[in-house]
């Protein structure tokens, strides 16, 4: 399977406290956070902590366990103006329809 991803490399202390390891997450705002090495019970601390304040995913896994990380596959795709002005119009006519005539609920999407 061919893997496609980076990974960055983020160096601190390894003995940062709690307000510091606050302070790392805040700045690099991840999408998914690995706590991989400390004490387990200031471990599942900080990983509620991160959950409850940044409503980010965090996990503990144990020595030797694989982990799957759910992405979000992004594509760049170019449209011509005249095509997304012909949707925009459509979608806009079909929300028109809708307004007008109760029981009309679909509308089309974009």
């Amino acid at each position: 399977v061919p893997v496609r991803c980076s990974v960055s490399y983020l160096s601190f202390s390894a003995h940062a406290d709690l307000k510091g390891l606050q302070q790392i997450v805040a700045q690099v705002q991840p999408r998914n956070l690995m706590l991989v090495h400390g004490e387990e019970k200031k471990m599942a601390f900080l990983r509620n902590r991160c959950q409850e304040l940044y409503r980010l995913p965090t996990t503990m896994p144990e020595n030797g366990d694989t982990v799957e990380i759910p992405v979000v596959a992004r594509r760049h795709v170019l449209l011509a103006k005249s095509l997304i002005a012909a949707k925009l119009k459509k979608a806009e006519a079909a929300q028109r329809k809708a307004v007008a005539e109760p029981g009309v609920t679909a509308v089309p999407p974009l």
